[in-house]
């Protein structure tokens, strides 16, 4: 029992986790598309660059939450 109630508060952090990423996600996009919309000079180019990459970092690290969050769901099933 005592497992199962520390799988279910990894399982409530990983999905907060998750939805705390999936907004600094969408927020990173506004900013990138206030680049892209901007007139592309050498300093903007480089803005985006930079905004994809991180873009880039907060979508792997959403989908590494994801697979933690099925691996838990997976152990609280074999734990019922």
């Amino acid at each position: 029992m005592k497992e199962q109630m520390k799988a279910e508060k990894w399982l409530e952090q990983i999905r907060y986790d998750k939805r705390e990423k999936k907004q600094e996600f969408l927020n990173e996009l506004g900013v990138v598309n206030e680049f892209v919309s901007a007139d592309l000079n050498n300093d903007a180019v480089l803005d985006i660059k930079f905004g994809v990459n991180v873009l880039l970092k907060k979508i792997n690290q959403i989908e590494e939450l994801k697979r933690l969050e099925k691996k838990v769901e997976n152990y609280l099933g074999d734990l019922k």
